[in-house]
């Protein structure tokens, strides 16, 4: 068993316009290892695009668990907090990340 495997197989599948085979991917991977980030983060971030924003917080919140630094991590929480109305906290974030990386 290829730790990950399933992961990168759902990254190659959002790249490749299958958001649906990407996340039954990422779904296997978090049954298979529930501390895989990138399933965290991708599926999170699926599951924002649905506004399905109770998922995808958790799962947001298990990937900034794992890699607090991460950008992208930091982004998709501040599209979800826009997603849900918060446009304050959407702002102050996105504008500490735009500070922190330009570009």
């Amino acid at each position: 068993d290829f730790r990950g495997i399933h992961s990168l197989y759902g990254q190659s599948k959002l790249r490749d316009g299958n958001p649906e085979a990407a996340r039954a991917a990422f779904e296997e991977e978090l049954r298979r290892n529930p501390l895989d980030f990138e399933a965290n983060l991708y599926l999170g971030g699926l599951y924002r695009l649905d506004k399905d924003y109770e998922k995808a917080e958790g799962l947001l919140r298990r990937a900034q668990q794992l890699r607090p630094a991460s950008l992208a991590v930091r982004y998709q929480l501040a599209s979800l907090a826009l997603g849900q109305g918060d446009t304050e906290t959407a702002r102050e974030a996105l504008e500490a990340i735009v500070k922190e990386d330009p570009d």
